[in-house]
């Protein structure tokens, strides 16, 4: 996992935690008869709405801190998923948690092979995934009964993708001779660890299941230059030597 997962993981559990926090305080304050009966008047103007609409607003935003802790675990172990189906195909290289220069977010794997260069963004959602273009949705089944909601994604997998893979082109640029400029071509793609309906996807982006993965990257008819390759490959184990 990298830093920024890893800061991102500890600051969604200490929210999870000041979530729980306040539930607990609720209860106990509701749980407190002397304190109801002394003030039974509020109560009754203001009290039980107000509370109810807060409580609702506090358990969501707890079960929401409690997704995102979550999200980086599964995250954690799609990439592990997805790395262990890269290591699978021969004739390849990828490196995987990468973070380029000035960049603020790492990029899931890179892929190399004799069929082009690769980008992937990998996840591993719970719950129902709609996608509509750039557009992702998640239905969470979540437990104790309580109703499940319909949220619009943050942040769009395929854009993901897509803009890691225009970063890493753009970095390998400075590095490259200029002469292999105009065959440095990037493939984003975007591999969903978690079972979906492929009815749900709507998009033109083609969003993979882990055993399309491999079909993908082989069915590119493309020939890259080797000796390309060869320096992506050098550029990547020197970045990637100078931030351990």
């Amino acid at each position: 996992m990298s830093k920024y997962s890893k800061k991102q993981k500890t600051k969604k559990l200490v929210m999870m935690l000041i979530s729980a926090s306040l539930i607990v305080l609720i209860f106990i304050i509701l749980l407190d008869t002397n304190f109801v009966l002394e003030n039974i008047f509020i109560f009754f103007i203001a009290g039980f709405l107000g509370l109810y609409i807060l409580a609702d607003r506090i358990i969501d935003m707890f079960f929401s801190s409690w997704d995102s802790f979550d999200h980086y675990e599964r995250g954690e172990y799609g990439e592990e998923v997805v790395a262990n189906k890269l290591s699978e195909i021969e004739h390849s290289y990828s490196n995987q948690n990468v973070m380029l220069p000035n960049g603020k977010m790492d990029i899931d794997h890179i892929v190399i092979s004799r069929k082009g260069i690769f980008v992937i963004e990998t996840k591993n959602y719970t719950g129902r995934i709609e996608v509509y273009g750039d557009k992702w949705y998640r239905t969470e089944k979540r437990k104790f009964g309580i109703k499940s909601k319909r949220k619009l994604l943050p942040k769009s997998p395929n854009i993901q993708a897509l803009m890691n893979a225009m970063k890493l082109r753009k970095f390998l640029l400075t590095k490259l001779p200029e002469d292999l400029h105009n065959n440095l071509f990037i493939k984003p793609l975007v591999v969903m660890v978690n079972d979906f309906n492929p009815e749900d996807i709507h998009t033109k982006d083609k969003i993979l299941d882990i055993g399309s993965l491999h079909e993908e990257i082989y069915s590119e008819n493309l020939q890259v230059d080797r000796q390309l390759l060869i320096m992506v490959k050098d550029i990547l184990d020197e970045l990637t030597k100078n931030k351990l």
